[in-house]
């Protein structure tokens, strides 16, 4: 999916939860958080490593992280903010999985596991790949937008 429905995911899911308005924007880096592969990636020098095929993209890279977060969670007053965001990872992988297909068994597979390719004329290239309402990806970020526009507006009263 776009970055664009991942923000959505951070906005819904934050919208519909008990939360303070400051913890929007942690919600939105998790929700974002399997992506910033691209600049760790680039910086540590990986080459040939196709987006949704690497560990940040698995269930290896993130089931560790996952049961470290939660077991912290579990001695914290308010543990929310930490569920929120191992759920947003997750949803993000859900979503990828949804849109493109992700390396869920990596490194064992580099093959991706997904419901449907996008269209082969649309190439990932983050904020900058199209989403026309006529693909099942547009369709998706539409709905999550407005339902989190309906979940601030609701949150509000």
């Amino acid at each position: 999916m776009r970055p664009q429905a991942h923000v959505a995911s951070g906005l819904l899911v934050w919208s519909a939860s008990p939360q303070r308005a400051w913890e929007l924007p942690a919600d939105l880096v998790a929700a974002n958080l399997p992506d910033f592969d691209r600049s760790v990636a680039k910086r540590l020098g990986v080459e040939g490593r196709a987006h949704h095929t690497w560990v940040t993209h698995s269930f290896l890279g993130w089931a560790p992280p996952t049961a470290l977060a939660l077991a912290l969670a579990r001695r914290m007053r308010d543990p929310g903010p930490v569920h929120r965001a191992v759920a947003l990872v997750w949803v993000h992988l859900l979503l990828d999985t949804y849109h493109h297909g992700i390396a869920w068994l990596w490194p064992l597979s580099k093959e991706r596991v997904g419901l449907f390719r996008g269209p082969p004329g649309i190439r990932d290239d983050g904020w900058n790949t199209p989403a026309p309402l006529s693909t099942e990806a547009g369709k998706v970020e539409a709905a999550f937008w407005a339902l989190s526009g309906l979940g601030v507006l609701l949150r509000r009263r």
